[in-house]
């Protein structure tokens, strides 16, 4: 490695200790005790790795074409959101952050929508174009296969 290589990665260490620290110095007085080890479980699964379509995150989309059990999807998407608004309640609780929840909703659902878009062209440029790339093959026969 590097020697910048190195400074980077000894930064980068020192940032997860000083996170790791934060977090077990904190108290979280708004949180229930399954709201906090909800976001624990989170903030540990930000730090894992994920294929590169997000498939452990596919089945949460409640109106994705073959999803049976809406119902179970909307609760637990509603626990998950109310989580959300308690931990930000309880780490933030400047004026300035009064909105960061509804900021956060509106990123996801612009997200949501990009996303779609992003198919949309892409599904209409795999149907006009004749010679597909090796990139392209690769994914979209991942996505035909699901």
């Amino acid at each position: 490695m590097s020697d910048e290589a190195v400074k980077i990665r000894r930064a980068l260490i020192k940032k997860k200790r000083r996170l790791v620290q934060f977090q077990s110095t904190s108290p979280n007085p708004g949180l229930t005790e399954e709201q906090r080890l909800l976001v624990e479980q989170l903030a540990e699964a930000q730090k894992m790795t994920f294929d590169s379509n997000f498939a452990h995150f596919n089945n949460f989309r409640v109106y994705r074409p073959g999803v049976t059990d809406r119902e179970n999807i909307d609760r637990i998407q509603e626990h998950l959101a109310l989580t959300l608004m308690s931990h930000i309640e309880a780490e933030r609780q400047s004026q300035e952050y009064r909105f960061l929840f509804a900021k956060i909703m509106e990123c996801l659902t612009e997200m949501r929508t990009v996303s779609d878009e992003h198919s949309k062209q892409v599904l209409h440029i795999w149907d006009i174009q004749p010679g597909y790339t090796p990139l392209l093959l690769e994914v979209f026969s991942k996505v035909n296969d699901e």
